[in-house]
């Protein structure tokens, strides 16, 4: 078990989410390829200590999510890929 959990570590990108950060909200489906589709962005309201925060998905909608479905927004790593 140890080993697995180092393995999952060591590929893990450590990324220190503050509120007001713009995110991509990761959902993974299983039409088609299995890839992760991302949604977003959005806007980081709340950062709490167990690796969640909460998003504003629209403005009168907000998730909490863990962090492990979430990617740090690129502006213009997004646009190239456009």
């Amino acid at each position: 078990i140890d080993r697995n959990l180092e393995n999952e570590n060591c590929r893990r990108w450590n990324t220190d989410y503050s509120v007001g950060d713009m995110v991509l909200l990761m959902e993974y489906t299983k039409i088609g390829k299995i890839k992760p589709k991302a949604n977003g962005p959005y806007l980081i309201e709340q950062v709490f200590t167990n690796d969640t925060v909460t998003i504003r998905r629209t403005e009168n909608v907000r998730e909490r999510v863990d962090i492990r479905r979430i990617n740090p927004y690129n502006k213009m790593e997004q646009e190239l890929f456009r």
